[in-house]
């Protein structure tokens, strides 16, 4: 065993607590370790998350008019709002392409025209959710937690997500998109 594996070991060991019989071997050993912290690691995290309130997004309204801070769209939710009577309906929906995607069309859905994408398509299927988190960014993760499209609104003033009359998607007081 070299010296480095060796003096990992003795923390370990240190750490933990030695009760290791004579008879197992330093694979073994570290296997119980390592078994042994990932479940310290485990609890602390569940604790961190019951003392901290941590939890998952809340969920759209399915159709609502716009998200609050730490609302997210999941697969197939949208936010959607009309203006005009029928003739103009802009929806945001997070697809279950994993993109992110602002449409225009009539009040049953219908879409005419695209007018912003968040360009995340191809990355999973149902795999991705879009949440506005509380410190003012909107963000497309992957359900492994890795961010694959932001706002960059972090500290941008306002309290939602919503939609003009001119098709422009807004997060908080930044405007995201064009007219459309």
């Amino acid at each position: 065993m070299t010296r480095m594996v060796r003096a990992h070991v003795d923390r370990l060991r240190l750490f933990m607590g030695d009760d290791r019989d004579d008879n197992s071997t330093a694979g073994e050993y570290v296997r119980k370790t390592l078994s042994r912290v990932g479940s310290l690691v485990i609890a602390f995290v569940t604790t961190a998350a019951i003392v901290f309130g941590a939890a998952a997004p809340a969920s759209a309204s399915p159709g609502g008019t716009e998200l609050r801070r730490g609302e997210a769209l999941y697969p197939g939710q949208y936010i959607s709002v009309t203006y005009g009577g029928t003739n103009r309906t802009y929806w945001l929906i997070m697809q279950s392409d994993t993109n992110l995607v602002l449409y225009k069309g009539d009040a049953g859905h219908n879409a005419t025209k695209v007018c912003w994408a968040s360009n995340t398509a191809g990355r999973g299927w149902n795999s991705t959710y879009a949440v506005y988190q509380h410190d003012g960014n909107f963000v497309v993760y992957t359900f492994s937690g890795v961010p694959i499209w932001d706002s960059n609104s972090v500290g941008v003033g306002g309290t939602t997500v919503d939609i003009n009359s001119y098709g422009q998607l807004h997060v908080g007081f930044k405007r995201i998109s064009g007219s459309c």
